[in-house]
């Protein structure tokens, strides 16, 4: 196959090359955030509890940037 195609594969975060982020400091704390969350919600007065619960996990992880840099497309586009 290598002979006919060029391999491309990416480093998961936290294998080889790379370092795993955490958007939470201890395992009990990240058990007790998802223990909080609320389900998929199916009727519309669940959307507002399971929308702003996202929304905190959303700050969680952009509070990761300075370790991963942006992420995602364009930037990781290989396609330009």
């Amino acid at each position: 196959m290598r002979s006919r195609f060029d391999l491309v594969s990416w480093d998961p975060r936290g294998i080889a090359g790379s370092a795993a982020v955490r958007c939470f400091d201890t395992l009990a704390e990240q058990l007790e955030f998802f223990g909080e969350f609320p389900e998929m919600p199916v009727t519309p007065a669940g959307e507002s509890p399971f929308y702003a619960k996202s929304a905190q996990l959303a700050d969680r992880g952009a509070g990761t940037f300075p370790a991963t840099g942006k992420v995602g497309a364009p930037d990781a586009n290989p396609f330009g």
